[in-house]
């Protein structure tokens, strides 16, 4: 423990050593920005680069995951399949870089100890550029024993944080077909330098296979998504409501600003159903705030995060002298704007609530806006003059009571609640036990109850992959293969398929019984209830539409 603790300690003494003038501008412009609410901050020039990276979904550089190693070396994680290191060959998984070089020639940086970020400043460039890397190769013993590779850098795809999608072959609690889609949503992605990047350009691909293949309803998965676009959110929203009003914006002087749909009709009209959770905020709580007001979708998980504020980017490059190098100056984003639900209300703070609502971990955590520091205050302005898709409410009373019945029997919800217990109790009593005797007891029953809890899940698993394994078929829909003639079982996609990344293989050894279970068909336990509610959802429709009419004959699944 002395050795670790010590090493820590001096870990951290040389990354403090390594801080530079623009480090410490950073640091004090950051908590400058902080001080005024919880989404203005300060950008640094490498931080900005990496926004606008994750905005658009795609960098220029190797195509290589780092991750720090021992405090020493970066050392590659994954490979992004495709990309230049993955082409040239010359990188593998396991490699520890210890310098870098920029062009074909020339002096080599040690970068040893340094900053991870910096350490990926240095390897990302320009396309066409050639940057040289001095690396330790994986399983080598001798750290003397290096090799130099130069790879050309090019624009690399971020695959892995674009929007996917599923068909589910089930049935339904009745016995009838049921085809549902599945749209994930990561983020509100959008190239906000004028690129092509859209997020609902590609939902709408994705979407119009769905409807291809004749889907009966369709799940929208914002669980962890925190925004992004404003405009992708509005642009998103307008799929599936006719021309109108999505969002209302009020800035410091009290000025309106109706954001609306321009699309004539919506592109799909089935049941529909937004499933979210606490981190869902900003743009995926304007999705599911404005579906909601409209009546057109049922919402579904958790509340909300509550960030109902709107920012913008500004370079600040021509008003701080802290920086000789105005490229470095970086830029501040600011909130600028507070956002309303077209029936008047805002979302900040209260976030938007389920109407069928599912039991998380979060709700014992302190997760979501209300916890973060100066956060502004909830209030409502005037609503908008906007037509509900439909007059006839969602039957929320049967809904609720049919999925409360299933949670309750449920053996995830079960397990997730006696830990929610757990947790509540642990952050009331708010201490821990210094005594090593009692420390190890308290480890010593939790793995015992981690054995005996995964021993439940795996029988109770096997029951469900034997009931379901005939009928239930799941299908994976990329914008890779989203124009494909076939459909490609989810079960067939590999890791690299899956991630995008060639990753390196996990050698820890793992107590069988102390590690929980797979999913059953890799379907989580709000996924299973969220199918279970859309289902319910057709099926009350369905009744109350054919109720006086025989029922068909019952066909079988086509896969």
């Amino acid at each position: 423990p002395r050795e670790k603790i010590i090493g820590r300690y001096e870990r951290y003494l040389k990354s403090l050593n390594q801080e530079d003038g623009e480090d410490v501008a950073n640091l004090f412009l950051t908590a400058l920005a902080t001080a005024y609410d919880p989404h203005s901050e300060y950008f640094s020039q490498s931080e900005l680069e990496s926004f606008q990276t994750n905005m658009r979904k795609s960098l220029k550089g190797i195509g290589a995951l780092l991750s720090m190693r021992d405090g020493r070396f970066a050392e590659i994680q994954g490979i992004v399949v495709g990309g230049p290191a993955d082409k040239a060959g010359n990188l593998q998984v396991g490699d520890r870089i210890v310098a870098v070089g920029q062009d074909t020639e020339g002096e080599m940086l040690d970068i040893t100890y340094m900053k991870l970020q910096k350490v990926v400043d240095m390897i990302r460039g320009e396309s066409g550029s050639t940057v040289r890397l001095k690396i330790i190769p994986a399983g080598a013993d001798d750290e003397s024993l290096t090799n130099t590779i130069q790879i050309v850098r090019d624009e690399v795809q971020l695959k892995d944080r674009l929007a996917t999608a599923e068909l589910i072959r089930t049935k339904g609690q009745d016995g009838s077909d049921r085809h549902i889609g599945w749209i994930y949503l990561p983020s509100f992605y959008a190239d906000m330098e004028g690129g092509s990047t859209s997020m609902t350009v590609d939902v709408k691909r994705l979407l119009t296979r769905l409807k291809k293949e004749g889907i009966q309803g369709l799940v929208i998965d914002v669980r962890g998504n925190g925004g992004g676009s404003l405009e992708e959110a509005i642009n998103m929203t307008g799929l599936f409501i006719p021309r109108g009003p999505i969002v209302q914006s009020k800035d410091y002087q009290n000025e309106m600003d109706p954001r609306s749909s321009k699309r004539r009709e919506a592109f799909y009209t089935g049941p529909l159903v937004v499933l979210g959770d606490r981190i869902s905020a900003s743009a995926s709580e304007i999705l599911s705030a404005a579906l909601q007001d409209y009546n057109r979708a049922l919402i579904v998980g958790g509340n909300s995060f509550g960030k109902g504020t709107v920012q913008t980017i500004y370079p600040v490059s021509k008003q701080l002298p802290f920086f000789a190098d105005k490229e470095r100056a970086g830029a501040i984003k600011v909130t600028i704007q507070k956002f309303y639900r077209i029936s008047g209300g805002s979302t900040q703070e209260k976030g938007v609530q389920p109407d069928v609502a599912l039991p998380s971990i979060y709700d014992v955590l302190g997760q979501g806006e209300s916890s973060l520091k100066y956060p502004l205050e909830w209030d409502e302005v005037k609503p908008l003059n906007y037509s509900k898709t439909s007059d006839k409410p969602f039957p929320l009373s049967e809904l609720r009571a049919r999925s409360a019945a299933r949670v309750a029997e449920d053996i995830d919800f079960k397990l997730l609640k006696e830990n929610m217990e757990r947790v509540k109790k642990q952050l009331a009593e708010n201490s821990i036990s210094l005594n090593i005797e009692e420390r190890r007891a308290e480890n010593a029953n939790a793995r015992e109850r981690r054995k005996k809890n995964n021993e439940e899940l795996r029988k109770a698993y096997a029951e469900m992959v034997e009931a379901k394994s005939d009928y239930l078929k799941i299908y994976k829909l990329t914008l890779d293969n989203v124009g494909s003639e076939g459909m490609t079982l989810a079960s067939d996609f590999t890791e690299e398929e899956n991630t995008g990344f060639r990753l390196g293989k996990d050698d820890k050894a793992d107590d069988a019984n102390d590690k929980a279970p797979e999913y059953p068909f890799d379907l989580d336990n709000m996924k299973r209830e969220t199918l279970n509610i859309m289902d319910d959802l057709i099926s009350l429709s369905t009744a109350k539409q054919t109720a006086s009419v025989a029922p068909a004959p019952e066909e079988a699944v086509k896969n």
